[in-house]
């Protein structure tokens, strides 16, 4: 109790002290009739005492919208918002809005923290409101962008968010070519594969950004299903140039590629190739798989074996044993099959390269930090 205590007078000491601070500074003398009002302290004693519905009415009734107070207000609501009591912030900005005192900076100011507070109560519709009435203003329209920008991302209003992408790439130093590449490929999702949505999508996703892997990979799945091989080959082999740390995305349809085209030699030197120039355990485990396949004699078994010894994992031992035919054997065993599939699942096989995420399966928008194309495939062998 005595903590909870603490933690209160701390903010409360800190905005007396400012405010008398500057009184003191602006006109030496503080007279008696200027002084904070006797409800004042009454409402920051309902404070301490964890009384905030009746602290925060206090505040609100005694506290006159002024030059010299409008800062009290704010630093209020701040605290509220800081403690999950987004209501009780809501409503000292609203009564804000409501004095005609205010300055034009003043008013943005609280029309921006006013969206915020609906953001954190997820009042979308209000908040994008009073967002698009910022957008013109001079000290919080880039703000207002990125908070617009966050709603319609949500939202998955991927026509909005391309909008106003372009907009803050218009007035921001940042680059958001990625991002709105990125939401081509969400709008592109949205439509029948081969549709003339999904083509001009696919190709506003490239557009916008030429090293875009993911529109990449959705036009080779697109070739893929049509039984263009050859043309879906060279589409994934571009991934390579674009990002070589996402090749892995496309191997296995690659692979089924050459399959369907009855050249698994092809397949085969490729892998080879791929394993000099960005050795993996996943790219060196589908190498010895396929080698053992076309020639059962214990080369590509070694390779993977003598790699596994160097950096050991879960997955290659598991990659060694398929090979060696002993996960079939364990396969026909259900509670086996089931224990195995379980150390499997328990890999961690993707990290955000932006805060580090971790995860099992591939996001092109990171699900801690929301950035986009930052998520790759752990490479073992680095």
């Amino acid at each position: 109790m005595l903590w909870n205590t603490l933690f209160l007078l701390l903010p409360v000491a800190a905005i007396s002290g400012w405010w008398f601070g500057w009184r003191a500074a602006k006109k030496r003398v503080v007279l008696e009739n200027e002084r904070l009002p006797p409800e004042y302290f009454e409402g920051l004693n309902y404070l301490i005492n964890e009384q905030s519905d009746r602290a925060t009415s206090l505040f609100i009734k005694v506290l006159d919208v002024n030059s010299e107070t409008i800062e009290v207000h704010y630093a209020l609501a701040s605290l509220f918002l800081k403690r999950g009591e987004v209501d009780r912030a809501i409503r000292i900005y609203q009564n804000l809005l409501a004095r005609p005192t205010l300055s034009k900076e003043q008013r943005s100011e609280t029309l921006y923290c006013l969206a915020q507070g609906y953001l954190k109560a997820g009042v979308l519709d209000r908040a994008e409101g009073l967002l698009n009435d910022l957008i013109s203003d001079a000290g919080y329209g880039l703000l207002s962008l990125k908070s617009l920008l966050n709603i319609f991302q949500q939202q998955r209003e991927w026509v909005s968010a391309i909008d106003i992408a372009r907009r803050l790439q218009k007035r921001d130093r940042l680059s958001y070519s990625k991002q709105i590449s990125h939401y081509y490929c969400e709008l592109a999702e949205q439509q029948p594969v081969h549709s003339t949505e999904w083509s001009r999508a696919i190709k506003a996703a490239l557009s916008s950004d030429r090293n875009c892997v993911r529109a990449t990979i959705m036009q080779g799945h697109a070739l893929l299903s049509l039984g263009r091989y050859s043309q879906a080959l060279n589409t994934f082999k571009k991934i390579e140039q674009q990002d070589a740390s996402f090749i892995y995305e496309a191997l296995l349809s690659m692979l089924q590629c050459w399959e369907s085209m009855d050249k698994p030699e092809q397949a085969l030197a490729y892998l080879n190739s791929l394993m000099v120039r960005y050795p993996s355990l996943d790219i060196l485990s589908l190498y010895a798989e396929l080698g053992s396949r076309l020639d059962d004699n214990g080369e590509f078994k070694s390779t993977l074996r003598n790699y596994v010894l160097h950096y050991p994992s879960l997955k290659g031992i598991l990659s060694l044993l398929k090979i060696e035919g002993v996960c079939q054997l364990i396969l026909e065993d259900a509670a086996l099959a089931d224990s195995l599939k379980s150390l499997d699942s328990q890999e961690l096989s993707y990290r955000c390269a932006q805060c580090g995420f971790l995860g099992h399966s591939l996001h092109w928008q990171c699900p801690s930090c929301q950035a986009w194309g930052e998520i790759r495939r752990i490479n073992d062998l680095a």
